[in-house]
């Protein structure tokens, strides 16, 4: 039965109670009115009105829960969506409503398709910069020391120290172009990408980092970045903040579902959101993947991205 219909029903209800219990009840009313004769019918009156307050209430319970589950829901990642059913007018509220989440969710994942492309073109720009511009430069001026030292061997030991510096500078912008954007990505895939980022993270912290590497061969580009992206900012995090002396990096087949975990032994996951966690979880809405990210069962940090099977992806 729809609201409507319930709310018409018991004003009728109400209104026929009260007609019938001032033609049965023991009382004239005809002025001059007595106290009893007014007490009687003003009792009767309210418990009138408490019944017909008490069936509206009942019968406006679906709106409630209806606006209690609506507070509950979360962001719209978390894929809920409204289950009110049983009144036509909450079950077309629940429609328009779930529709509208569904159209939100395709929205903002276009929109953050749209800026993670123009991320990743922008971080192609300047990693082919730094390599094509600045690398260049930087070889060309260890070129010119080497001449220099050719033609004055007894200056040799002087350009030493700047020779040393230029090859650390030329190291480092190597090492940030790949950072932007590994070139082993798109010519090796994403086992040798994660290979190469793991090994560049352990050889410049000094931390030991357990691998274990299961890529299916079946993933999509955006797949592939994403994993690697999570992956590369999981790492970072570690390194810089957890305090961590050993990290684990694992990417596995569970079941249906891919699941990429880095954890650490580290100081443990304090909270907050900051943008590099804002970051992941943009990527992973982008390939409807779940990101996790808790304390680990014997310290440290968990960071966990899930993604949907293979037959729903």
């Amino acid at each position: 039965m729809s609201l409507l219909a319930r709310t018409i029903l018991i004003n009728g209800l109400v209104l026929v109670s009260a007609f019938v219990v001032l033609i049965v009840a023991p009382v004239a009313l005809v002025p001059p009115f007595e106290t009893g004769e007014i007490v009687v019918v003003a009792l009767l009156l309210i418990v009138l009105l408490v019944i017909g307050s008490l069936a509206l209430w009942r019968s406006l319970a679906p709106l409630r829960s209806l606006h209690r589950e609506i507070a509950e829901l979360g962001g719209l990642d978390e894929g809920r969506r409204l289950t009110q059913a049983g009144v036509p007018e909450i079950e077309s509220v629940t429609r328009a409503f779930n529709g509208l989440l569904d159209r939100l969710v395709d929205e903002q994942r276009t929109r953050t398709r749209l800026t993670l492309a123009a991320q990743e073109a922008e971080r192609v720009r300047i990693a082919r910069e730094l390599h094509d511009e600045i690398g260049q430069t930087l070889t060309f001026s260890l070129m010119s020391l080497a001449n220099v030292a050719a033609d004055h061997p007894d200056r040799e030991q002087d350009l030493d120290p700047s020779r040393e510096s230029l090859r650390a500078a030329l190291e480092e912008v190597r090492g940030v172009a790949a950072a932007l954007r590994p070139g082993v990505l798109d010519d090796l895939g994403l086992g040798a990408a994660l290979n190469d980022l793991i090994q560049r993270a352990e050889r410049d912290s000094g931390i030991r980092i357990r691998r274990r590497l299961d890529v299916p061969d079946d993933l999509s580009a955006d797949e592939e970045l994403v994993l690697f992206r999570i992956c590369q900012e999981s790492l970072t995090n570690a390194l810089r903040h957890a305090e961590a002396s050993l990290i684990h990096v694992c990417l596995a087949t569970t079941g249906d579902r891919l699941v990429l975990e880095v954890a650490d032994d580290g100081v443990g996951y304090a909270g907050g959101h900051g943008s590099g966690i804002a970051g992941m979880s943009e990527r992973a809405g982008l390939i409807e993947a779940r990101l996790e990210i808790e304390p680990g069962a014997t310290g440290g940090t968990v960071v966990r991205l899930e993604l949907p099977p293979k037959e729903s992806r």
